[in-house]
Order: structure tokens, then C-alpha cells, then sequence
């Protein structure tokens, strides 16, 4: 199985990112991983993140900018 990475541009994200959806295609396709990159973001946009990492570690990756 060939490895592959989404790399996800966040910038004050809180109201639009689904955090569901991404976590249930993380678990119906472990192949897949995301880099969630905050670029500064001024609302709750790196908790989001942090939550996802934290749930799907090997899976995610957070960056802030």
C-alpha cells in the first residue's frame, strides 16, 4: 500500500473544519495522512487541530506558522 499525504492550509478554520469527516476518512483509509498547516489563525483553529492530532496521531500532523 503506497502512503500518501494531503497537506491542509488552516487559516481561523474554526466554524468551517470538519473535524468528523476527516477523522472517519483517517479510519476508512489509513494510507492517508494530513499535515494541517495553521498559518496564524486568531481563533480556535490550532485546538481543533491539536484535538484531530491527538486522536489520530499516527495519522496527523500539525504545523503552525
Amino acid at each position: 500500500m503506497q502512503e500518501k499525504l494531503i497537506i491542509v492550509p488552516c487559516f481561523n478554520e474554526e466554524n468551517r473544519l470538519n473535524s468528523k469527516a476527516f477523522l472517519d476518512f483517517s479510519k476508512n483509509n489509513p494510507e492517508f495522512y494530513f499535515c494541517f498547516v495553521n498559518d496564524g489563525s486568531t481563533d480556535k483553529t490550532q485546538n481543533i487541530l491539536d484535538q484531530l492530532k491527538h486522536q489520530r496521531p499516527k495519522n496527523s500532523l500539525t504545523l503552525s506558522l
